[in-house]
């Protein structure tokens, strides 16, 4: 198992939402997160997934994602993360934004 927490992205009519750019901070050390894949074709954005897990064993954090979208940031979403000995998992945050 892979475990990945992503967030979708739509607009207003439900469509999704390709944006600029897209990366994950956490908190608790300011790291700047950026996944190979950051979008997938529905508009959803990987925040987290198990390659961070080595940096992040047994312990919650909690992380902010930021989309840009015509140069501009659009989306700064939190989200409070947990890991165990094997894997991620989202303990809260949305799983789907709204841009106007």
């Amino acid at each position: 198992m892979f475990a990945m927490i992503t967030v979708n992205i739509k607009d207003s009519t439900g469509e999704g939402v390709k944006l600029d750019s897209a990366y994950t901070i956490r908190k608790g050390t300011n790291e700047k997160i950026h996944h190979e894949q950051t979008t997938f074709i529905d508009g959803s954005y990987v925040v987290l997934d198990d390659n961070y897990h080595k940096k992040f064993v047994n312990t919650n954090d909690s992380f902010y994602f930021y989309g840009f979208l015509n140069g501009e940031q659009a989306i700064k979403e939190g989200y409070l993360i947990t890991s165990d000995c094997c894997h991620i998992q989202k303990a809260g945050g949305n799983t789907d934004i709204t841009v106007r």
